[in-house]
């Protein structure tokens, strides 16, 4: 994707920036470098010094940030220390400064997902709460009145795929072994009410049943979705 011209002007140069998270065993002292591909040299490492005490602890940062190029932002999710840290990060990423962070009281361990008309941000948190943000304000906010509930052993699996065809119609695997689900859920916008009783259309049971596939992985959207399954076993 093509960066934007304050991107270009925060970067001059023929070169790429890579942005690369740590997770390593402390609860308080991961980061997130922004590197150029070209040397390798810092160009920032979030937490900033200048930031307040707030946002300098950090817990592992396990999944993929994902890059706005549209709004020069990184949206990057972590482990919670409990749920007492934020778990969703909102940076600048021209300086690496937060834009706004999100205490979701758990940790994340998946990777966030953008809509494809970029304005919305879908999370999942390990305690099985799927939460949707709203991009559209100058600090993103919370975009529904509540978060979608699917039971605490629903742990997502990856990240959320949006149907390429039906505008927020989401698709996400969810659990683990024989409590593992294929799920669909379609977005009730701002401000909607999430239901765990509701149903994509196309024969889709609700969403807090989903489809069971025992150790269902990451779902994948192609021409059909599809999902890999790991028993324990072989």
């Amino acid at each position: 994707s093509q960066a934007t011209t304050a991107f270009n002007t925060a970067y001059p140069g023929n070169y790429d920036v890579v942005f690369a998270a740590t997770n390593n065993a402390s609860t308080t002292n991961n980061k997130l470098f922004a590197l150029r591909s070209d040397t390798g040299e810092t160009l920032w490492a979030f937490p900033l010094a200048a930031e307040p005490p707030q946002n300098k602890n950090v817990d592992q940062i396990l999944g993929q940030p994902w890059v706005d190029y549209a709004r020069n932002r990184l949206y990057v999710t972590s482990k919670s220390n409990g749920g007492g840290q934020p778990s969703l990060w909102v940076l600048n990423s021209l300086n690496g400064s937060v834009v706004t962070t999100f205490y979701l009281g758990a940790d994340i361990s998946t990777a966030p997902t953008q809509s494809y008309d970029g304005d919305t941000l879908w999370v999942g948190t390990d305690n099985g709460y799927l939460y949707a943000i709203n991009l559209v304000p100058a600090t993103p906010t919370l975009k529904w009145a509540f978060p979608l509930s699917l039971g605490g052993s629903a742990a997502l699996k990856g990240f959320v795929w949006e149907d390429y065809g039906t505008p927020r119609r989401l698709y996400f695997s969810t659990g683990s072994g024989s409590t593992a689900a294929v799920r669909c859920f379609q977005d009730p916008g701002v401000g909607g009410s999430p239901l765990p009783s509701s149903a994509c259309s196309g024969g889709w049971p609700n969403v807090s049943t989903g489809v069971g596939v025992v150790g269902a992985t990451t779902v994948l959207l192609l021409d059909q979705l599809y999902v890999g399954s790991y028993d324990g076993v072989a």
